[in-house]
């Protein structure tokens, strides 16, 4: 690979002598996790190793006819080179378009609803996390997201500001905000306390939301937390890994 590099974080590109040993299998495990990390992310390189193994294929089809010019022995052997080749160059092209796809398809869930709201209007919640709670059992993101911006009188440890950013970070990960999302979530107090189903959803939802925002090293430990529950967000933990 040479040393110029594509966006951060990316690594090297890889230049025609790397596309050339990554297709013909002389990269060692490690540099192939490489170059394979480095294509998911850089259509650049993609296309530089298709256009390679385009090349290498010409140029197998071109030399076999010369070949049986030469022995039996010789000319199956050298077929023999060809096709292997040949069939590494098609498996790891193929597999491209694959590697390009997000390592993980998960979107973030509805929580259920938070309570009987006629519990809230006869207490001291603020108007705005009761309508904010309507608009998010309709499905309604953009008056949900609006209404439960707004804190609850108390402060951070009022009687429902834990409710209001639970449902807003839950709101803004079903939204792709997830760099919002991931913000509002980690501000939850007691975050791995709060009550079942709202707890694992929740923490579904900040898993979705770390790596949609580039946090994959939280993300792949929350996951491997998640994997190790019961129950429907464990199984789709497990699915993941």
């Amino acid at each position: 690979m040479r040393r110029s590099q594509g966006r951060r974080g990316l690594g090297p590109h890889l230049d025609d002598d790397a596309c050339t040993d990554l297709l013909q299998g002389y990269l060692s495990l490690a540099a192939q996790d490489a170059a394979f990390e480095h294509l998911r992310n850089c259509p650049a390189c993609e296309e530089a190793v298709r256009r390679r193994a385009a090349e290498l294929e010409r140029l197998h089809a071109s030399e076999v006819p010369l070949a049986t010019r030469r022995g039996l022995l010789e000319t199956r052997t050298w077929i023999s080179i060809a096709a292997a080749a040949t069939f590494v160059i098609v498996a790891i092209v193929a597999l491209l378009p694959q590697a390009r796809r997000p390592s993980t398809p998960a979107t973030a869930d509805w929580l259920p609803a938070a309570t009987d709201l006629s519990v809230l209007r006869a207490g001291v919640a603020d108007s705005n996390l009761i309508q904010g709670l309507e608009a998010y059992e309709r499905r309604d993101l953009v008056n949900a997201i609006a209404k439960l911006r707004v804190p609850q009188p108390g402060g951070p440890y009022g009687p429902y500001e834990r409710l209001r950013r639970v449902y807003l970070g839950a709101a803004l990960a079903v939204a792709g905000e997830h760099a919002e999302a991931v913000h509002v979530i980690q501000s939850v107090p007691s975050l791995t306390t709060l009550p079942e189903p709202w707890g694992q959803e929740l923490l579904w939802a900040y898993y979705v939301s770390l790596r949609n925002a580039g946090k994959r090293s939280t993300a792949d430990s929350l996951i491997r937390a998640l994997a190790a529950e019961p129950g429907a967000v464990g199984d789709r933990a497990r699915s993941l890994r």
